[in-house]
């Protein structure tokens, strides 16, 4: 089965979503709107904070499911099927 995703959107989302998640469990946040310097703007931008862990995750995330898609090409080009 082919799947086909953005992968620099599915990076950001996964990214942000464990972001937030690192920083509640770490105590430097409660909510989500704190993770954005100004949270009812326009154009939200990360806390210097949150930007940080932002890039940590979007990295991982963008280097794992980059991965995927190589292994994905290759498999296909094989004709084989990966359980």
């Amino acid at each position: 089965m082919l799947i086909t995703i953005n992968l620099l959107e599915a990076a950001s989302e996964l990214a942000h979503q464990r972001a937030y998640e690192s920083m509640v469990v770490a105590g430097f946040i409660e909510r989500e709107d704190e993770m954005w310097e100004h949270p009812n703007a326009e154009e939200l931008n990360y806390t210097a904070l949150a930007q940080g862990y932002f890039n940590d995750e979007y990295d991982r995330y963008y280097n794992e499911l980059y991965k995927l898609k190589i292994t994905i090409e290759e498999d296909d080009r094989e004709g084989t099927e990966k359980a």
